[in-house]
């Protein structure tokens, strides 16, 4: 057998080869619903098929484009499908972005600590949809990504001012009692005090900083009490009992 006779028996074999493969492929992906086509695994296993048809070493010229026009269509399938899934990204991420801008403007225009500690729940509703509905391509998965961690940390720190403005309120009431105390003003203590809790149902701050001022409070209140205890027993009037002589003693006696 003459070498160019190997020569193509082995081409033969090759495009032979590259046939079984593109059948194999057809299979994988056969013809129907497009959406269904798992990008990211199509086009590096799409390419690589079409690269080694591409340089198949002395295939019949009839072979090599027989070949290449079974892989046109599984690409321009790919293709399209691609196309639609940039579109169903594309309306997914615009969803996103509204329900995020959504958020941000409710945490902007918010006054009370509790609706924005609530509104976490919201955003990690949002983030874990991320991954639900219509897949985000690359891009549009970051653009969401970031809106949602600018948003979310913007409310995170919306809520701590909040906390420290309120928390200063509450300092200050207390403040206020200790100043009273130390000038003896037990009473103004107790009703500084008193207010300080009335004032805790309007004014949430950190819960650790609310037990440590509570504790504060609480021993304010107990010395006002003292204050108020010694005052009581000093204003108490003491009675003196008068002496009788012995003499007068024994005469009662008898």
């Amino acid at each position: 057998m003459e070498d160019w006779q190997e020569w193509q028996i082995r081409a033969d074999q090759i495009a032979a080869e590259l046939g079984a493969e593109i059948d194999k492929f057809e299979q994988d992906y056969p013809s129907g619903d497009d959406a269904d086509i798992n990008l990211r695994a199509f086009w590096p296993r799409f390419r690589d098929l079409k690269e080694r048809v591409r340089v198949a070493p002395a295939i019949r010229l009839e072979d090599k484009l027989s070949l290449e026009r079974r892989l046109r269509p599984l690409g321009n399938r790919a293709y399209k499908a691609q196309q639609a899934a940039a579109a169903r990204s594309s309306e997914r991420r615009e969803e996103l972005l509204g329900q995020i801008a959504a958020l941000r403007a409710t945490a902007e225009s918010e006054t009370f600590p509790r609706t924005l500690r609530m509104m976490r729940r919201d955003f990690d509703r949002i983030r874990e949809s991320f991954d639900s509905g219509p897949a985000l391509v690359s891009a549009d998965r970051q653009a969401v990504w970031e809106a949602w961690r600018e948003a979310n940390q913007f409310s995170w720190q919306r809520l701590q001012e909040m906390w420290s403005s309120n928390e200063a309120v509450l300092q200050g009431i207390l403040s206020e009692a200790r100043q009273q105390l130390e000038k003896g003003n037990s009473g103004a203590a107790r009703q500084a005090v008193g207010r300080f809790f009335e004032s805790l149902k309007s004014h949430e701050a950190k819960q650790e900083s609310i037990n440590a001022m509570k504790v504060q409070a609480d021993e304010i209140r107990r010395e006002a009490d003292s204050v108020e205890e010694r005052k009581t027993i000093e204003r108490a009037p003491s009675v003196k009992t008068q002496a009788v002589p012995t003499s007068e003693a024994w005469r009662v006696d008898l």
